[in-house]
C-alpha cells in the first residue's frame, strides 16, 4: 500500500486534527490523530492541513505534483509586479515538491 508518514520535530506525540484536500478534488477529514501519523492510500497527493489544538497552530503540507495552469497573455500599459512567495520546500527523489513548515516533514512509504 502506498502513502505517507507525517512527522514533526516539534509536535511528535501531540494530538492533531488533519484535513486532506486531494488534488483529485474534495476534502477528507482524517480526524484526530497522533503525530507521527501514517496515511495509507493510493490517493495521497494533495494538501494536508494539520491543526495542533494545544498550540492553536495550523501547518500545511503539500504532497505531490503542484497543479499548474497556462496563463493567458495580457497586454498592459504598465508593468505588473509579480509577487514572490518564499517558502521552505524539499524535492523528493521522484521530483515531487514537498512544502514544510517549522521543522515539519513527511516521509514516503512507497
Amino acid at each position: 500500500m502506498q502513502g505517507i508518514t507525517i512527522k514533526s520535530n516539534n509536535f511528535n506525540g501531540k494530538s492533531v486534527e488533519i484535513t486532506f484536500n486531494p488534488f483529485s478534488g474534495g476534502s477528507i477529514d482524517l480526524g484526530t490523530q497522533t503525530i507521527p501519523y501514517d496515511y495509507l492510500s493510493t490517493n495521497y497527493e494533495g494538501v494536508y492541513s494539520i491543526y495542533i489544538p494545544e498550540y492553536n497552530k495550523t501547518c500545511e503540507l503539500q504532497v505531490g505534483s503542484i497543479p499548474t495552469s497556462t496563463p493567458t497573455p495580457t497586454i498592459t500599459s504598465t508593468p505588473t509586479p509579480t509577487p514572490t512567495l518564499i517558502t521552505d520546500y524539499l524535492i523528493a527523489q521522484n521530483g515531487d515538491v514537498i512544502i514544510t513548515q517549522d521543522g515539519d516533514n513527511i516521509e514516503w512509504l512507497i
